[in-house]
């Protein structure tokens, strides 16, 4: 197996280890949040994580894509590159933190919110002092995994113990800022280790090139969260905090595998990065390999999503959120879109095409603002999904047509027919065992959905061995 493909795999385990160990933490404490605060708080909860997600945005201005990309192509920059983006960032926050406190001052007769708001709104300091991107550029990503571990265990600590009712709403937040400025200190003292002290400083020589490549990637972010939150928002704006409850609860559920889709594309982004200069056909295999693996990830998240959500939901959330099936059995399809969809806005940044990224990502955002704005009034909750649902599908057409057309040609998926035989396999599966356990339906299905995949050939056991021994090399293949 090449040095490349293991270290990949190598990096994805590490993030996808913390990200699965995390995410239990951040599983209970979703479930006991939902279901201690009740649907009218959680409601507020999740708007309010939503709207300060967009001052977010300018925080981040693009340079947690940006800033591996240009580790990977100039590692004797790191300490140069950290003290500018680290300077811009805290600037950025302080003035994005400054424009939501206006805002919020500005709200008529809610006091609750603005409180809610503003705790949230300091997360943004948090933000500001990220500095996982340096050690995904490096590929040493075992230290973001520890960050965030640390991240939701202090999370779930302080949910768990310190929210007991409805009365405890804005503890929330205020642990939620102790969790995030935890992981991030533990992070800047990984950078200290191993790079030197932290300094301020905003060096013109990177700056000014930088900022142009950042621009158009900080706006395609700004656009993207239009696509995967935009709905939330205009959930609570249209429909009220409590269908806001409803709808957050069922993006609770689909967030684990949407993040562990996002690390997968950490861990290859330096791999596609480095095409740039060694060209597209040597990462042709690797592309090819991506877009099956992603096509099974997808294809069985949907299905199986699709079939289990009745039964998840009562085993999760209880009864009373029964009104979040419907919405999360569309939504887990948007997230099989982006499981493909992401190999191409991948691609296009790592080969410096920031501006067809913006161009398609404003194209989807304002076809997500349009169809939320037609189809809530419309179907409620199931609409604003169906909104979701079909801006991801415009973004994995217009991600492929641009990337045939700046890059070169990567096929969509040769395996999707064999891939798709598999599915619904599974789901068969799972309609069969309907009267099981819900855990047992669940290994069931999964193993006859494995089972299938070998022997219709979308996956071979020689790939899995390979997949093996890239998570646990030998010694002479780490020298």
């Amino acid at each position: 197996m090449s040095t490349r493909a293991r270290r990949i795999s190598q990096n994805f385990l590490a993030l996808s280890v913390a990200q699965l160990g995390s995410r239990v933490f951040t599983v209970a404490t979703t479930i006991h949040l939902a279901r201690t605060l009740g649907v009218e708080n959680f409601g507020l909860i999740t708007l309010a994580v939503a709207i300060v997600a967009y001052p977010g945005l300018v925080v981040r201005a693009g340079f947690q894509r940006l800033g591996p990309r240009e580790i990977v192509r100039h590692p004797e920059q790191v300490q140069a590159l950290t003290r500018t983006i680290l300077s811009l960032r805290l600037l950025l926050a302080t003035v994005a933190f400054a424009v939501l406190a206006l805002l919020v001052w500005l709200l008529p007769n809610a006091d609750l919110t603005r409180h809610v708001l503003l705790l949230y709104g300091l997360s943004l300091f948090a933000m500001a002092i990220d500095l996982t991107w340096v050690f995904i550029g490096t590929e040493t990503m075992h230290y973001a995994a520890a960050s965030e571990i640390i991240t939701q265990v202090v999370m779930a600590a302080g949910a768990l113990i310190l929210v007991r009712g409805p009365e405890h709403i804005e503890i929330v937040p205020l642990v939620y800022l102790v969790s995030q400025f935890a992981g991030m200190g533990l992070v800047v003292l990984f950078y200290v280790r191993h790079f030197g002290p932290l300094r301020l400083g905003i060096d013109w020589q990177f700056s000014k090139p930088l900022l142009r490549a950042a621009w158009p990637l900080a706006l395609s972010s700004g656009m993207a969260m239009i696509t995967f939150n935009f709905d939330t928002v205009m959930v609570g704006a249209m429909l009220g905090t409590q269908a806001t409850g409803y709808y957050g609860a069922a993006y609770q559920v689909i967030w684990m595998p949407s993040m562990l889709i996002a690390i997968y594309f950490n861990a290859l982004n330096p791999s596609l990065d480095r095409a740039f200069t060694e060209g597209l056909k040597s990462i042709e295999t690797l592309l090819n390999k991506s877009m099956r693996l992603m096509g099974v990830v997808g294809l069985g998240l949907g299905v199986g999503g699709t079939l289990l959500a009745v039964p998840g939901f009562n085993y999760i959330y209880g009864l009373e959120y029964h009104d979040a099936v419907m919405p999360f059995q569309i939504l887990i399809w948007s997230i099989a879109l982006m499981c493909i969809n992401r190999n191409y806005r991948t691609l296009l940044i790592s080969f410096d095409r920031e501006r067809a990224q913006f161009r398609m990502m404003g194209i989807a955002a304002v076809f997500n603002i349009v169809l939320n704005l037609l189809l809530i009034p419309l179907f409620g909750l199931p609409g604003a999904a169906l909104a979701t649902f079909f801006t991801e599908m415009s973004i994995l057409v217009v991600g492929y047509i641009y990337t045939q057309r700046y890059i070169g040609r990567v096929p969509f998926n040769v395996a999707l027919s064999r891939i798709g035989l598999a599915a619904v396999i599974m789901g068969i599966i799972l309609l069969v065992t309907g009267p099981m356990h819900l855990f047992i339906r669940i290994a069931v299905s999964i193993g006859g959905y494995a089972i299938s995949l070998l022997m219709l050939r979308a996956i071979t056991f020689k790939e899995v061995q390979h997949m093996i021994m890239a998570w646990f090399p030998r010694r002479t293949a780490r020298a």
